[in-house]
């Protein structure tokens, strides 16, 4: 396993449009990409249906919290009873 750091040209202002550009560069490099939670509707399930649109891994936790995740087809076999 790999870790890659990537920031913006000036790390001390993110913005939401550099940040987002880098969540895209990541996830493009990344084999799957986990996300912890995504709330409905939001910035972050938005990703997550870009990132199933490029028919990349998905995983989160096996939690009702992240049911619309699994219903984009993310990989479910994480429970957060055994990491809690």
């Amino acid at each position: 396993m790999e870790l890659i750091t990537l920031t913006p040209a000036d790390p001390r202002y993110p913005t939401a449009l550099t940040s987002a550009y880098r969540n895209r560069v990541v996830a493009a490099l990344a084999a799957r990409v986990f996300v912890a939670y995504a709330a409905p509707n939001g910035k972050t399930e938005q990703f997550c249906r870009e990132i199933a649109d490029w028919r990349k891994p998905l995983i989160t936790f096996d939690d009702n919290a992240n049911a619309d995740l699994s219903a984009l087809g993310a990989q479910t076999n994480l429970q957060t009873s055994k990491i809690l």
